[in-house]
């Protein structure tokens, strides 16, 4: 009887000691999970990025609005993330003056916030209704004779070489913002000039 009483006390203690492995190990490991999954949550919630390129990789289309540059005095750009570090970038604008398109290859470099860029590309201005453009534009002073400032209506392309400084806001609740500021080389296609401009806007990425 004592040895049917020690056998069993033998195989309920060794059920019970494999139980407790068995609880720690279930437990330790929702912990890691838990710890991975708190991990991400906090970062989607925070949508945090310790770099420029980590936040256009993950944020593929980036809006915005610049003044001067390619786009000629104002309007929209749509920047396309092909990867962290390459991108199509669009821009048009519809000014009452002068209306512009242009497309450009733009290389972003890793840095934390603030980050440098290079943007090669075309672009091309127009007018089709009758307006006076004298003194409107330096560049359309420059690469417009007088006849076209007189009338208002023209067709000028570009080769385009910007490169500029661009910040990121990487964190917290206007995670994806960010403004820039550039310095652009205009190659005129009619007159094969070379003219200096500036640009600068503000952009978000989605």
């Amino acid at each position: 009887m004592k040895h049917v009483l020690r056998l069993v006390l033998l195989i309920l203690s060794s059920h019970l000691a494999w139980a407790e492995i068995e609880t720690m190990h279930v437990e330790a490991a929702p912990s890691t999970m838990g710890d991975g999954l708190s991990t991400i949550s906090v970062q989607n919630a925070n949508m945090d990025y310790s770099n420029n390129l980590l936040l256009r990789k993950d944020r593929k289309v980036g809006v915005g609005f610049g003044l001067g540059g390619d786009l000629g005095l104002y309007g929209a750009q749509v920047e396309l993330n092909l990867e962290d570090e390459n991108a199509a970038r669009i821009g048009f604008a519809v000014a009452s003056d002068v209306k512009s398109f242009s497309l450009q290859w733009k290389r972003s470099f890793e840095a934390e916030y603030f980050a440098p860029y290079f943007s090669v590309g075309f672009a091309r201005w127009f007018n089709s209704t009758e307006r006076n453009l004298t003194n409107k534009s330096y560049v359309l002073n420059a690469v417009l004779d007088d006849k076209a400032k007189q009338s208002g209506i023209f067709t000028s392309d570009f080769l385009v070489g910007s490169a500029g400084m661009q910040y990121y806001q990487l964190d917290g609740d206007w995670a994806g913002a960010g403004f820039y500021f550039e310095f652009s080389l205009l190659t005129s296609l009619n007159k094969t000039m070379l003219l200096p401009s500036g640009g600068l806007g503000v952009i978000y990425y989605f």
